[in-house]
């Protein structure tokens, strides 16, 4: 089963100073600042910084109910190590040609898979070739591949503001096959989630939660793509369930949609 919320708005928005807090509280991880602001929109519960001040094995978030029930929250991510590589490249290369370009156009650039970055000194003499390359391009305002880094795309946006921007990337994304939920089986028990899951049952015992959440942020690329480009559908085929030790998993594609699993409430997807 699965619900749909048009908007997905608990928490007052008048409450300015929560949202202050929040913003405050959570200012040295903007992961965990996205986790907590969505959960008290979306719950409103008020959440709380809690892995902080040297505190061991503590979790990273803990929800206060206006009853008093405790919930706590684990905030992680699938984003593997060499998306998060391939992301930074990607953005470092884009503001060293933004830097020196001073065109009129507005360009737009997507980075093949196989491309890697070059060491400091000549990914800064290959920012100055794109630059010249995307200068020549003006007049035409033609896409096409950069001849300075055949594996970057360059589409000139007639309509943008001058400028270069990251329009996308393709990490290295092996074929994955088999059901969705199979995959987030296997996720759960990486060494990762299981450490995540540990934290969890560590900090209920701790604060006396009465929930146990997870807070998972989700990407369409990457090793682990496929729990970040899975359809409701597939993920509703009756299959999918949780490990004993979380209660409620919740799935952030950094947009504008949220879903979340419970084994009462089976899937609900927020709109925020």
């Amino acid at each position: 089963m699965a619900r749909f919320y048009v908007e997905g708005a608990r928490a007052d928005a008048n409450d300015l100073r929560v949202w202050d807090r929040i913003e405050r509280e959570f200012v040295d991880d903007p992961d965990e600042r996205r986790a907590a602001r969505v959960l008290y929109q979306l719950t409103g519960h008020h959440p709380f910084l809690w892995d902080t001040s040297g505190r061991q094995r503590a979790v990273d978030i803990y929800l206060r109910s206006p009853s008093g029930d405790v919930t706590v929250v684990e905030v992680s991510s699938t984003f593997d190590p060499v998306l998060r590589r391939d992301t930074d490249n990607a953005f470092r290369l884009r503001r060293e040609i933004a830097a020196v370009y001073a065109g009129t156009a507005s360009w737009v650039l997507h980075f093949h898979k196989a491309w890697d970055v070059p060491p400091t000194k000549q990914r800064r003499r290959l920012a100055q070739q794109i630059n010249g390359e995307l200068k020549e391009r003006e007049a035409t305002h033609k896409s096409g591949y950069l001849r300075a880094a055949p594996l970057i795309y360059a589409w000139a946006d007639t309509h943008g503001a001058p400028g270069v921007e990251i329009g996308g990337w393709d990490s290295r994304v092996g074929q994955a096959r088999g059901r969705v939920s199979d995959h987030f089986t296997e996720y759960f028990h990486t060494e990762p989630l299981t450490r995540k899951r540990r934290k969890l049952a560590e900090g209920s015992s701790a604060l006396g939660a009465s929930s146990r959440h997870l807070y998972l942020f989700t990407t369409p690329t990457g090793t682990r793509a496929r729990l970040g480009s899975a359809h409701l559908w597939d993920l509703t085929d009756g299959s999918f369930a949780l490990p004993a030790d979380v209660d409620c998993l919740w799935l952030d594609s950094l947009n504008t949609t949220v879903r979340r699993f419970s084994a009462a409430d089976g899937w609900t997807t927020f709109s925020l």
